[in-house]
């Protein structure tokens, strides 16, 4: 019975484990990668960090222009702000796309999520300005005060004369 036992574990192939002698990277193809990321990996977050790099800068941009020409609630900032935002997470992207550690891609994820949320609050306050910039007052007017000899137009809205 015992040689039965002995002939199906020796059937069986035998797992050795073996621990690696040194934490060097990896080096194929000329290029040092980190075990776990791929080159697909790194070029996408490179791309993405790019695009927020380049329209943090936009945002940063355009925020202040519509603070300079006092545009409805510029003056909050959420443009300037959410720019800013969306450029640190660029930088920390591009960073992490070219030196691959665990540390720059964590970082780089929560830096999307604040990202997401600040710019979410960007686009829900710039549409307030917007529709609060868009709001005319509009009067119905009889036919005989519709001739433009009747009207007197003050900055950009055109009133009924008296």
């Amino acid at each position: 019975m015992e040689s039965t036992l002995k002939g199906s574990h020796s059937s069986r192939p035998q797992l050795i484990a073996k621990s690696p002698t040194s934490d060097k990277t990896l080096i194929t193809g000329g290029s040092v990668s980190r075990p776990g990321v791929s080159g697909r990996v790194r070029w996408a977050i490179g791309c993405l960090g790019t695009v927020q790099l380049v329209s943090g800068l936009a945002m940063s941009v355009l925020g202040v222009l519509c603070s300079a020409y006092g545009l409805a609630m510029s003056r909050l900032g959420a443009g300037v702000s959410g720019g800013l935002v969306a450029l640190l997470a660029g930088l920390v992207g591009l960073t992490a796309a070219f030196l691959p550690t665990a540390v720059y891609f964590t970082l780089y994820l929560a830096l999307c999520l604040v990202s997401l949320l600040v710019n979410t609050l960007v686009l829900v306050l710039t549409l307030l300005a917007v529709v609060r910039d868009a709001q005319i007052d509009v009067h119905l007017l009889s036919p005989d005060q519709v001739s433009p000899k009747n009207f007197i137009f003050k900055e950009k809205y055109c009133v009924p004369g008296k």
